[in-house]
Formats: structure tokens, sequence, C-alpha cells
């Protein structure tokens, strides 16, 4: 059986169990997964490497963790089925992999703005006006229901 069918066999399972969002965020990870395998035979090393692809892959450190863990389901569906033999060896190896590739600096970078939606911002500032004068309202001092903070308790 290749990695398409354990796929699909895979999301078969899900879409009786999962809502259609989840079911397709997960068939997303896998069809990431199925490119990153590019018809090889699978193996654990496969799974134990992914991480580290994915942070290539993906600038947003949220995607590529969604498509992580929508992969760390199918192996343990395979491991389940039998299709795949994971070990405690494997799976230390996999949480080592995950965390080194997942605490990467460039996910650590800040955000930074398109220069363009930077210049825009900076036209709009240059046409506002602002007023700086503050004028204090005449009268006696009330609470938002119009009554005279001598009997409602405010002070003024």
């Amino acid at each position: 059986m290749n990695i398409n069918d354990m796929i699909q066999e895979c999301l078969k399972q899900l879409e009786s169990k999962k809502s259609d969002n989840t079911v397709r965020t997960y068939n997303d990870g896998f069809e990431v997964f199925a490119e990153y395998v590019d018809d090889q035979e699978l193996t654990p090393q496969h799974f134990i490497d992914f991480p580290a692809y994915l942070i290539q892959k993906y600038e947003n450190k949220r995607t590529a963790q969604n498509r992580d863990a929508a992969v760390s389901y199918l192996r343990m569906w395979l491991t389940h089925k039998r299709y795949l033999k994971w070990d405690e060896q494997n799976q230390a190896d996999y949480t080592f992999a995950k965390k080194d590739s997942f605490s990467e600096r460039e996910f650590h970078k800040p955000k930074v703005s398109k220069e363009e939606y930077i210049t825009a911002s900076l036209e709009v500032v240059k046409t506002m006006k602002v007023s700086t004068r503050y004028v204090r309202p005449s009268g006696p001092v009330t609470d938002c229901d119009g009554v005279h903070a001598a009997t409602s308790g405010l002070q003024a």
C-alpha cells in the first residue's frame, strides 16, 4: 500500500469522527507529507525529518505546526494499523527533531509590514488634523444618568 492509499483510508475514518474543517486541515498536512515522501517507501525517518522540512517550506510557525500535528496523527494511525513500526527510540528522535526545528531563530523574527503599507500609512498621517486644545465642560458634574455628583457620591 502506498502513502496516498494510506492517507485516503485515514481520511475516511477521520470524516466520521471530526468536523469538515478539521478533516480539511488534516488533509492539507497529509498532502504536504505525501509531497515530502515523494513515492518513497515510508520509514520512521520520514516522520522524524518532517519538522525540519516544514520550517524550510513555511514562514509561518503556526502553519508549520498545524501540518506537523496532522502528520503526527497520521503517524499514530499508521502505527495503530500496523502499517508503520514506531518504537521508543523513534519517538525520542522525533521529539528532539521537532523541538530543535521549531526553535529555529527565523520563527522569532518580528513581523515586518510591506513597504507600500508603511508609505500609505505615513501619507494618511500627514493629512490628519490633531486638536490639542481641551475645553473642560462647564456646569455641574453629573454621572451617566444625569444625577448631580453631590447626590450620587461623585466628586468634582
